[in-house]
């Protein structure tokens, strides 16, 4: 079965955007300042990360790239490339990370222990690694190779599966084969290709190698479901306001259910496609615990596709006809779900979906952005065209998304605003534009930061919060600076 592609609405969760609140503050003592990082030693050529960009990115700009991890105490990025990692210590220094795993950590093979807040990462060849208590460094457990890892938080288990296809337990320290046992015997558990928790129906669901998706259950009690085809792979999403768990793979998309009252798994085809796109059909809301489908709720629907919310295995509507799918997104402010076709913007509130009352134009591109620590989210349009003879996109006009599905207009001064960040630490949302840096409070005024940086129009801005110093780490022309609260080392006292 082969279904359109997602196009459209390009959202940006929790940061880069640009609105304008509806006044400036006068000049008066800033309670925050902007400094500029140093780099140690100069006379130690490693301390200093080459911010020269590349002559063939053509542009002024160094690319900064962070390497965020939820979480973790510290951030740590490179620039241009280059392999060095760096952070930024207490003293507002930039200096070395220490050991990091290249090709793990940043290549996406990672995973967190919630009770411990350990970073653990593999490498496809040869590595097993894991953060010390600090976050400063990486420590080689292992020097094996590994293609996944998974952290069961409700048995503070952590399970690394090596090239072998063996799963091995982590226990802080070291790595020995994992053995569940049923009725006092070994369950034998077969070469995997990847694993995942699934709490609220208590069991981890396992992709074997020969291509079966399987059920170990909490009492360790294994269950073959069915084979999910040659070449797939996919993350489970738990997802208890629905009653089921979700297999998202590349051409097939799988729901698993318990049946509370013999404790079997059960597991039903939900959607195949023919391209690797099965899974752009749905959506997962951490905020719901549900699961969504933009389909049909069976072979002979004769209504159009449309948004459905699983119930267990079957399908209920929810108001879901927006017209050709285009994007989605969880806003967690707003404990809503904003989503975007054809006939225009809706919010989902928990129970179903509302039109939004829009003057939007569909040609242009939208992005979207909650903020938390202005308790706001905001919608932004944007206009293709060309600015100082460079194709870019600039702000046209911006809106507040309401709890009531509507758009409260908000002036946009800044023509051209180009990167927001939330900054719970500093009491608002920073926002960098060709004016400066503002940030801008809960009530939608703005305090202006520092001097002004110029950029490009059509440069990506690179801007990171630092949990070390509470501060934000900005990638300016002329070097690395860092925004903090007034009172922390660099700024005026």
């Amino acid at each position: 079965m082969s279904l359109p592609r997602t196009i459209g609405m390009s959202f940006t969760f929790g940061a880069m955007l640009a609105i304008a609140p509806t006044a400036v503050l006068p000049q008066q003592a800033s309670t925050r300042c902007v400094v500029q990082l140093r780099f140690g030693d100069p006379a130690d050529a490693d301390l200093t990360p080459r911010l020269e960009p590349k002559k063939t990115t053509g542009s002024r700009e160094p690319k900064l790239n962070v390497e965020a991890i939820a979480g973790f105490k510290r951030v740590v990025f490179s620039t241009n490339g280059h392999s060095a990692r760096y952070t930024v210590n207490a003293s507002a220094t930039v200096v070395p990370f220490g050991t990091w795993p290249i090709g793990a950590v940043d290549w996406g093979g990672k995973a967190m222990e919630p009770w411990s807040h350990r970073v653990l990462a593999y490498k496809f060849k040869k590595g097993f690694f894991v953060s010390n208590p600090d976050n400063s460094s990486f420590l080689r457990i292992s020097n094996d190779s590994f293609i996944g890892v998974a952290t069961i938080a409700r048995h503070k288990l952590s399970l690394a599966l090596s090239r072998k296809r063996d799963v091995l337990a982590f226990d802080g320290t070291t790595m020995e084969s994992w053995r569940p046992k049923a009725d006092g015997r070994e369950v034998t558990i077969p070469p995997l290709e990847a694993l995942a928790d699934m709490p609220s129906l208590g069991g981890i669901a396992m992709l074997g190698s020969n291509h079966d998706l399987l059920v170990l259950s909490d009492d360790n009690r294994l269950q073959t479901l069915l084979n999910v085809g040659k070449d797939e792979f996919g993350p489970v999403f738990d997802a208890p306001g629905s009653g089921l768990a979700l297999y998202l793979g590349q051409k097939i998309v799988v729901a698993i259910t318990k049946d509370e009252r013999t404790q079997a798994f059960s597991a039903t085809t939900v959607l195949t496609t023919s391209i690797n796109d099965a899974s752009t059909y749905f959506h997962t809301s951490p905020i719901f615990s549900q699961a969504f489908y933009y389909g049909k709720r069976h072979w002979f629907d004769l209504s159009a596709r449309r948004w459905l919310r699983f119930h267990g295995d079957t399908l209920e509507e929810i108001g879901g006809d927006i017209g050709d799918m285009r994007n989605h997104q969880d806003l967690p402010t707003l404990k809503r779900i904003l989503f975007e076709g054809s006939k225009g913007l809706f919010l989902y509130d928990g129970v179903r979906l509302h039109r939004m009352a829009d003057q939007i134009d569909r040609a242009s591109r939208l992005e979207a952005v909650d903020l938390p620590s202005i308790g706001r989210a905001v919608l932004l349009e944007w206009r293709y065209g060309v600015v100082s003879g460079r194709a870019a996109t600039t702000p046209q006009k911006v809106s507040e998304v309401t709890e009531e599905a509507s758009l409260k207009p908000l002036p946009a001064p800044f023509d051209r605003g180009r990167a927001w960040i939330d900054w719970p630490e500093g009491g608002g949302a920073v926002m960098r534009s060709e004016d400066g840096l503002y940030l801008v409070r809960p009530d939608l005024t703005f305090e202006r930061l520092g001097t002004p940086f110029p950029i490009l129009p059509t440069t990506g801005l690179t801007m990171a919060r630092e949990p070390a110093t509470g501060g934000i780490l900005l990638a300016a022309n002329d070097g690395l600076y860092l925004i903090r609260n007034a009172g922390g080392a660099g700024c005026p006292q």
